[in-house]
């Protein structure tokens, strides 16, 4: 592993950072773009998906774009318990009939995945 410090695209995910107040917000406006360029819709309209057992009312709906922007923020842990674990397994004949071993790995950051593969 490499430190090339601090990321500000990762997977095609735009990265801010504000360390003062503790945020860290993702973005995926230039991947979205570059679909939307992709399969040729100029004039698509974003959708938000939502958990079927998510309830929200009138009151609780963000009204402005500052507001909705505030809900896609992450609070950033306290830089103490700020820390990359990774973990690793395989097993040398998973699929006896096919002869194919399995592997795999997963890096947290604090308590967030931000890493993982799992391979055949």
């Amino acid at each position: 592993m490499k430190d090339m410090g601090e990321a500000e695209y990762i997977l095609g995910v735009k990265i801010y950072r504000d360390r003062s107040k503790k945020l860290l917000s993702l973005s995926q406006e230039t991947y979205i773009k570059r679909i939307i360029e992709q399969f040729r819709m100029p004039n698509a309209n974003p959708v938000d998906t939502m958990d079927n057992s998510f309830v929200l009312s009138k009151e609780l709906c963000p009204k402005t774009e500052e507001e909705r922007n505030v809900w896609l923020r992450f609070r950033m842990l306290a830089l103490e318990s700020l820390r990359l674990i990774g973990y690793s397994d395989a097993d040398g004949l998973a699929n006896r009939d096919e002869c194919k071993s399995t592997s795999g790995y997963a890096f947290l950051l604090g308590y967030a995945a931000v890493s993982w593969c799992s391979k055949k």
